[in-house]
């Protein structure tokens, strides 16, 4: 179903004179990036604990760290990082002036990502900023090193939330515990997987759900790693499906890489495929909406 939209985006642009939707599209992806920030910065000030959301509706228990309209820090930093990626690839073609407004952009972006405290964003961040730097700015790699020890050094924060990775009570060892899970329900089902959308009702059948939380909550229908996910529910065939889709797309980007939307494109699907290992943020709604119009762009 989301898949429609690139198909949509195609016909626009091919009745489109010249650049001019292309250029529009990532003006509107950029803008509700930018939106998505601003409101996460309010939600710091305003709403810094989500700690009633979670004893009422079954949200995580956050506490000042910028989760915005998503009302997940992880999810809003895949977010963050899909509109720097446009910024990164605009940057190529930009004039003066509006490189200018380009790096003020990115900026905000930027600070909000570091404010989301998010490792798995950062990690995505940091394998797109790669991917960029050695397609098209080696420069830029310095410069992000240098931005990311400043943040290292003037947020102690951030170096709680690095350090954290080899605390055993850390939520990482959740992420182990939820990739043991689909590993388990894909040996169930190795060829044609459990079926699709049917991951809750596999995993309360094996008996990974709580008592108090028979369902699972939120996180219940899926895993911490996207791939896993697909390898349980749809088996080693959808599993090559989908990979061999998803490949193909990152190399028809890479055939792309003069212009602003492939090369955002590229750097994009890269970080996410890592960041996807963490959560499940290929099959997040807004993600796939955005991810589905670039390519509808680049085709």
């Amino acid at each position: 179903f989301y898949s429609v939209f690139s198909l949509v985006v195609y016909d626009l642009k091919s009745r489109s004179p010249q650049d001019i939707f292309e250029k529009r599209i990532l003006r509107v992806l950029l803008a509700s990036c930018v939106v998505v920030a601003l409101a996460g910065f309010a939600q710091l000030v305003v709403y810094p604990d989500l700690s009633s959301l979670a004893a009422q509706f079954g949200y995580d228990p956050h506490k000042n760290r910028l989760v915005s309209t998503f009302l997940d820090p992880n999810f809003t930093a895949a977010y963050l990082v899909l509109g720097l990626a446009v910024i990164l690839g605009l940057f190529v073609k930009a004039i003066r002036l509006s490189k200018f407004w380009l790096i003020f952009w990115a900026f905000l972006l930027f600070v909000a990502l570091i404010f989301t405290f998010s490792r798995s964003g950062w990690l995505m961040f940091s394998a797109a900023l790669l991917l960029y730097g050695v397609l098209k700015s080696p420069k830029l790699l310095f410069l992000a090193a240098v931005a990311g020890f400043l943040a290292y050094f003037a947020i102690p924060r951030v170096q709680t939330r690095i350090s954290g990775i080899t605390d055993p009570d850390d939520s990482a060892k959740l992420r182990l515990v939820s990739w043991t899970h689909a590993v388990n329900i894909f040996s169930e089902n190795p060829i044609f997987g459990v079926g699709f959308n049917l991951y809750r009702q596999a995993q309360e059948r094996f008996g990974f759900f709580d008592y108090a939380d028979s369902e699972g909550g939120h996180a219940g229908a899926g895993s911490d790693s996207s791939l896993l996910l697909v390898l349980a529910t749809t088996g080693v065939v959808g599993f090559v499906l989908f990979l061999f889709t998803n490949v193909s797309i990152f190399f028809k980007s890479l055939k792309s890489l003069n212009t602003p939307v492939g090369l955002a494109l590229a750097i994009s699907l890269f970080g996410l495929f890592l960041d996807s290992q963490f959560i499940n943020s290929l099959f997040f709604p807004q993600i796939m909406l955005w991810m589905w119009v670039l390519i509808g762009l680049v085709a």
